[in-house]
């Protein structure tokens, strides 16, 4: 047992061994180590993170003064270190905002191609059909309002339900007449299959595979035919005279068209989480036209059989080409 002044005198000598040099010294090498840490867990944006390290690290004599470090020694570590880090934080924020594309996308640009290049024998691949745009709309005379013109707010719901599905922004559909600018006669939502094709491929994709095997009473779209500009845009008119003029081709691409109705919008998986908002739009119809680029009708058509989008034939056919008709001359009489 040490007395009283036995413990003194030992704590007072090993207070002594801690010289005013070696204390400061293990304090200076425990912040620099930390300095240098934190140096590496930061990317440097000059270029000079490396160099800084370098200069800074303390001296092996634990004075933390030492002198500039040799040129070359830290500096390869320190440097493949941060590189590596900041290639890691790059890797870690794609991987969070990566969205995988649409898998009947994939399909179609890989597998679809090619089968079609065998199928139709064209004599080169810009001469294959292809999907162009899906528009899909609620007419306000479709829904329960029943009326051809309805103020735009009354639309706000349907116009939320298109954006839900879509993913992209909906516009309200002018009315026939161009001085209500307060009404409009319903909502659209107009998805460009060239520029943005997983939005396109994505909304067909949950068309084709969820919705439409479980609608009542469908047996198929009608088939594509060929698209005609009205006879009052003269615009159009003279754009695709000059395409036809430009295209050299034996069978130049030539934009058709297809159209048909979902019954139910509410059928759609999208709006199980918040039924109770969207279930005042039980029984609205959807309406979906598919443009599409193509030497001949069949050639559509058997684009859109590769897309799983079945095509009616025959007597059926007939009937839902002469009921597109018979819903154009209503439109055009207003």
């Amino acid at each position: 047992m040490l007395g009283g002044v036995g413990r003194g005198s030992l704590l007072a000598s090993l207070c002594r061994g801690w010289s005013s040099q070696a204390l400061p010294a293990a304090f200076t090498a425990s912040f620099s180590a930390e300095a240098v840490a934190r140096t590496a867990e930061q990317p440097s944006t000059s270029g000079r993170a490396a160099e800084v390290t370098a200069t800074k690290a303390p001296a092996k004599d634990g004075s933390g003064s030492g002198g500039r470090a040799k040129p070359g020694a830290g500096a390869p570590a320190a440097a493949d270190t941060a590189a590596q880090e900041r290639a890691a934080a790059t890797a870690a924020a794609a991987a969070e905002s990566y969205i995988a594309p649409a898998r009947l996308s994939v399909f179609a640009q890989h597998f679809l191609q090619r089968e079609l290049m065998l199928k139709l024998g064209p004599r080169s691949w810009d001469a294959l059909p292809r999907l162009t745009s899906i528009e899909a709309t609620i007419r306000s005379s479709e829904t329960n309002l029943e009326r051809d013109v309805v103020e735009k707010w009354e639309l706000l719901l349907h116009s939320l339900a298109l954006e839900v599905l879509t993913g992209r922004p909906a516009t309200f559909t002018a009315a026939a007449n161009k001085h209500l600018t307060t009404r409009a006669g319903g909502v659209s939502v107009k998805l460009d299959a060239l520029t943005d094709p997983d939005a396109a491929y994505g909304f067909l994709e949950k068309l084709v595979y969820v919705l439409l095997p479980n609608q009542v009473g469908f047996e198929g779209v009608p088939p594509p035919q060929l698209y005609v500009p009205p006879r009052r845009d003269p615009g159009a008119e003279r754009a695709a005279a000059r395409r036809a003029v430009a295209d050299h081709r034996k069978d130049p691409l030539r934009p058709h068209w297809t159209e048909f109705k979902v019954q139910n919008l509410l059928s759609y998986p999208d709006f199980e989480e918040q039924f109770s908002l969207f279930e005042p739009l039980a029984g609205v119809r959807l309406r979906v036209r598919l443009g599409l680029d193509a030497a001949r009708a069949e050639h559509a058509a058997a684009l859109l059989s590769g897309l799983s989008v079945p095509v009616l034939g025959g007597a059926a056919a007939e009937a839902a080409l002469e009921e597109l008709r018979q819903e154009a001359l209503r439109a055009r009489r207003g």
